[in-house]
């Protein structure tokens, strides 16, 4: 039987630079609760983040090494950088931040198994609604509570 998984959505009322620090915060504070091993996967549609959301939310020089393939620090946790492409190489997974989901994209994170957590960190709630509808994650409002 597949590990239970933890699923959250950080509503994307203010999506940007703080919903993503957001993202990362609560993945980081569940990883530990959930005792994972391994790197927390940061999962975007494609590697071209020069200037985006995601390189102010973790800086420049953190996001210059996800580009690069290499893990970064962030939070005591380390993270690495995957596209829909390459996630395939890392099947055994444990806590996945989805930036910028949408629904068949966040669908085929489901799909992997070994996944205990997944944070989605939509545009729009709009873009993950039947994501929602199915699986009733827990709803998370950026900038209300200290995710740390």
């Amino acid at each position: 039987m597949a590990d239970k998984i933890t699923r959250i959505v950080v509503s994307p009322t203010k999506f940007g630079i703080g919903s993503l620090q957001w993202a990362i915060g609560i993945a980081t504070r569940h990883y530990r609760q959930l005792q994972c091993t391994g790197d927390i996967v940061l999962l975007c549609p494609r590697k071209d983040l020069k200037g985006s959301f995601l390189e102010s939310a973790i800086g420049t020089k953190p996001l210059a090494g996800l580009l690069k393939g290499q893990t970064v620090i962030v939070n005591n946790c380390t993270l690495r950088l995957e596209t829909p492409r390459t996630i395939q190489k890392h099947l055994a997974a444990k806590s996945i931040v989805v930036v910028f989901a949408h629904d068949s994209f966040i669908n085929s994170v489901d799909a992997l198994r070994s996944a205990r957590l997944i944070i989605a960190a939509p545009e729009f709630e709009a873009e993950i609604s039947n994501w929602i509808a199915r699986w009733e994650p827990i709803i998370e409002a950026a900038g209300y509570n200290d995710p740390a």
